[in-house]
């Protein structure tokens, strides 16, 4: 492996790491900063549905009222793996997401577990994801917590 082989591999962990870092401090300028201005978006196995493309600003004001509807949240990515060919990319991670709301329905937890699926391409300001797709493995806790299906 070359050292630009590495660099590239270390920029691509800390590219889908701050995706998970800036939702949870509700930090939207960093996550426009790691999000292409259009994402192919897959959260099929949490919500159902079918697979389709929204554009980085939709998918901010998704993820904004999503957290707003929470108390906390917070993402553990974890075990990033990625291949590099030329400008484009894949990673793969581990994800814990635990999402927290005081509620008289019950556990104040609901917990996620799977793997995200990354595609990315490298730009002038760096890599920037332009696929996301969540296999959720396994859930636990109270999923009366869990906001409405992201859909505008």
């Amino acid at each position: 492996m070359t050292n630009v082989q590495v660099v590239d591999r270390l920029l691509i962990a800390e590219t889908v790491t701050t995706m998970g870092w800036a939702i949870d401090r509700s930090d939207w300028l960093r996550l426009a900063g790691v999000l292409a201005p259009e994402i192919a978006l897959d959260y099929s196995s949490l919500y159902g549905g079918e697979p389709h493309r929204v554009t980085r600003d939709e998918l901010i004001g998704r993820m904004t009222r999503f957290t707003e509807a929470l108390d906390m949240v917070q993402h553990l990515v974890l075990g990033v793996l990625a291949a590099v060919d030329g400008d484009r990319a894949t990673a793969s991670a581990n994800v814990v997401a635990v999402h927290r709301k005081a509620t008289h329905l019950g556990n104040p937890l609901w917990t996620v577990a799977g793997t995200y699926d990354y595609g990315l391409t490298r730009t002038a300001d760096g890599w920037q994801i332009d696929r996301l797709k969540l296999t959720v493995l396994w859930a636990d806790g109270n999923q009366h917590l869990r906001p409405a299906p992201p859909t505008t």
